[in-house]
């Protein structure tokens, strides 16, 4: 398994989310507890701005695991895990610098 290697601009910002149920009761009363094996998950927008061939080798790197395939990434503030990236965009700063814009998402080992 690959290793994202990449380091993000500093504003890289989270989405977590934990798997609930809820049973919700007339009287108001609402009994929640935690769903399946891995209750918590990661979303995580992370931006990279740099020369061609910098983001083109992150480009590559995403386009070979294809939005489906997971790679080692350590988030900030967290542990390394499994990340697949299903969307990204890019665009071009000027004629030598260019940005990249992705959301990581957390896959779980089965």
């Amino acid at each position: 398994m690959e290793i994202f290697k990449w380091l993000p601009r500093v504003n890289a910002n989270s989405n977590v989310e934990f798997a609930i149920r809820k049973a919700k009761f007339g009287d108001g009363y609402e009994q929640v507890s935690g769903a399946g094996i891995h209750p918590k998950s990661m979303r995580w927008n992370v931006d990279f701005v740099g020369s061609e061939k910098y983001i083109t080798d992150i480009i590559a790197f995403l386009d070979r695991h294809a939005g489906h395939q997971p790679f080692i990434w350590q988030p900030p503030l967290a542990n390394k895990g499994l990340f697949r990236c299903e969307t990204y965009k890019y665009q071009a700063i000027d004629y030598k610098s260019y940005a990249l814009s992705t959301e990581f998402i957390e896959a779980h080992a089965p």
